[in-house]
């Protein structure tokens, strides 16, 4: 296992304002092999630190994470998120060599929504992207492999699970009055009446849960009970009932329309051949997942390999929806299965006798095949 470094530098505006670039990276010469690290919460919450937990796992397994700080709606609606990405890649790979990065090993990494922007870097890598600092327009954000944690890859499909979500009548009053009341709350603290309010970060909850874990003893297993706790509330129907409507009103923000959740549904662009990309991709979520359905993973990676993708597809029992950010041993466990898919392509890509980035056929290749 590695030392780590962390350091935080600009790589795109937007106005006035810096987007930032979180790198936390194995101390020594490299390069590395790297991974974009792209956060979730319904494209709305959080930031670029909440995914501390894995990255620094990471990072000692000889991976350079580059979390990525990206607008978020429903302030910046799609497809804003969607150019930061993309510049952030085409910056990882044209300072490559300073960050201590084999430029020919560069992947992603996200969970939940940050899985699905993922999942669209990967296929959609070229086109429009925010001001890059210091980064030609010539570089590609293409990415070598992906790895989607529980991700949203059917955006039309869990918006239309949520809306069409039915509870008994106790449970649908019960519910109602709740986010009643957390809407009333959020009105007089100056939201949208519309808009989610934003959620608090986790991190330092994250944190203590990490400290716990390095104490030994029962306090050890905190990330182990959270990680139950949460697994078993997404089976709590009343709390589906709660989360519904956050869910249903994060896609209306970020999304504006159903067309619009189409034409950024990695489903739908996989499947209707506009894909410009099939990168090696691999999947870990656990069965019967609250914020989405199996059957929307198996569709993805059922028409991903129809496409001429390859796909790795992970269902476990008993994990539940953000598993990989708490400290436990299934954090811990999928790390070792990311560095062994990760390392398989890097030293592929590497080498570079192989394109192992399987394309569809008669879509163009990116600029940085057309390099070759």
């Amino acid at each position: 296992m590695h030392a780590i470094e962390v350091l935080r530098l600009p790589y795109a505006h937007v106005g006035s304002r810096a987007l930032e670039l979180k790198v936390t990276r194995p101390l020594g010469q490299g390069p590395f092999p790297a991974m974009l690290d792209l956060h979730g919460g319904a494209w709305t919450h959080f930031d670029h630190e909440v995914d501390f937990v894995f990255c620094e796992a990471m990072a000692r397994r000889g991976f350079v994470m580059c979390s990525v700080e990206f607008r978020t709606g429903p302030d910046d609606p799609w497809p804003a998120f969607h150019h930061d990405v993309r510049a952030a890649a085409r910056f990882v790979r044209h300072h490559a060599r300073v960050l201590k990065i084999d430029e020919n090993a560069i992947g992603a990494m996200g969970g939940s929504t940050g899985g699905h922007m993922v999942a669209l870097l990967a296929i959609l890598p070229e086109g429009p992207s925010t001001e890059a600092i210091d980064t030609p327009e010539s570089i590609s954000a293409a990415i070598d492999w992906g790895v989607l944690l529980y991700p949203i890859v059917d955006v039309p499909g869990r918006y239309a699970m949520a809306k069409q979500a039915r509870f008994d009548p106790i449970t649908s009053a019960l519910a109602n009055a709740i986010v009643d009341k957390i809407r009333h709350r959020a009105i007089r603290a100056g939201h949208h009446p519309h808009h989610p309010p934003k959620l608090p970060s986790p991190v330092e909850r994250l944190k203590r849960l990490r400290d716990l874990r390095s104490k030994g003893g029962l306090a050890a297993h905190a990330g182990e009970v959270v990680q139950l706790a949460l697994w078993l509330a997404g089976k709590v129907p009343l709390l589906k009932a709660i989360e519904f409507p956050g869910l249903i009103a994060a896609h209306d923000g970020v999304f504006k329309s159903l067309a619009a959740m189409r034409e950024a549904s990695p489903l739908d662009i996989v499947r209707e051949g506009r894909a410009q990309r099939l990168p090696p991709l691999v999947v870990i979520q656990g069965r019967d997942d609250p914020n989405m359905t199996d059957a929307m993973t198996w569709s993805f990676a059922t028409e991903y390999r129809k496409a001429g993708g390859v796909i790795e597809v992970d269902m476990h029992a008993r994990h539940g929806h953000g598993f990989a950010n708490l400290p436990s041993e299934k954090s811990d466990a999928m790390c070792a299965r990311v560095a062994s898919f990760a390392t398989r392509y890097a030293k592929a890509e590497s080498g570079a006798k192989d394109d192992v980035r399987v394309r569809p056929r008669n879509h163009r290749h990116s600029i940085e095949e057309a390099r070759r």
